[in-house]
């Protein structure tokens, strides 16, 4: 309802691919993210809940892909390395995702 309202708030994309994904269903989660990167592609946010759907879809790589541009942007944000290393521990990258995981309770 919300996105009739709000067409081009990114917020409202970015938060409805958040829910999407805590209740698992990733297809529609990764579709209000890329409507979100759509209206702005350098918005952190969008670009780790595509990663976080993407993740969700068991496609670790692409994943990888959308946190690590997040990251060239706000490297500051814990949830971010977190992305970053369960994706990386997916795909058997155990010590890169122990690194990122280091990196998010650093901060």
């Amino acid at each position: 309802e919300s996105l009739s309202v709000f067409p081009d708030n990114l917020m409202v994309y970015n938060e409805k691919s958040r829910l999407l994904v805590k209740l698992q269903r990733y297809e529609e989660a990764l579709e209000m993210a890329r409507n979100s990167l759509d209206l702005n592609p350098e918005d952190d946010l969008a670009l780790d809940s595509k990663a976080l759907a993407l993740n969700g879809l068991g496609r670790y790589k692409e994943a990888l892909e959308c946190i690590n541009q997040a990251l060239k942007i706000d490297d500051k944000r814990a949830d971010f390395w977190i992305t970053k290393g369960y994706a990386l521990e997916r795909l058997g990258e155990i010590d890169n995702a122990s690194v990122s995981y280091s990196k998010a309770v650093e901060i």
